[in-house]
């Protein structure tokens, strides 16, 4: 018995399309998201995903997960920043409060409010965004994955998990 968890978009090659075709978002984006959503379209925006809030549980930060440092946002940031000097950082994350407090010198803007029944909404809104930095988390890569027709910048960690 294989047992796991296997991220890998090769299962998807030669269907892309259908797939997202059939992975659609089935609600509007809620009201007070609107002027983001299309503040997303400029090509210069850049979704930054930090997650952390389960990530900080030492049993999957040992066993899984190593969680993404701010040493890897500031080296990604400074790598868009030379390649697209007048990006805006729009962060997305489960500690908005943490983000806002470390990377005050960056953020342009943290997105808060699309907590519980509304948390798809920051996938849908990072989708809109030309480029990304993602944090090691399926939730970052479907939300990237979503809009890889789109171009731009996409950066990700070197390891999703730690050994293993």
């Amino acid at each position: 018995i294989v047992q796991g968890y296997f991220p890998s978009f090769k299962y998807s090659t030669g269907i892309q399309d259908l797939v997202r075709r059939n992975f659609q978002f089935r609600k509007p984006l809620p009201a007070r998201n609107e002027r983001l959503a299309e503040e997303l379209l400029d090509e210069k925006a850049v979704a930054v995903h930090v997650r952390r809030g389960d990530y900080l549980n030492p049993e999957n930060k040992a066993d899984f997960y190593g969680m993404c440092t701010p040493a890897y946002y500031r080296a990604s940031i400074d790598y868009v920043r030379c390649r697209q000097p007048n990006a805006k950082f729009y962060f997305f994350s489960d500690d908005p409060s943490w983000c806002r407090a470390e990377f005050s010198d960056v953020a342009q803007q943290v997105v808060e409010g699309n907590e519980g029944e509304d948390a798809w909404a920051d996938m849908a809104l990072m989708s809109r965004c030309r480029s990304a930095i993602i944090a090691n988390s399926s939730y970052s890569l479907w939300a990237r994955w979503l809009s890889a027709e789109k171009g731009g910048i996409n950066l990700c960690p070197a390891y999703f998990f730690n050994d293993g």
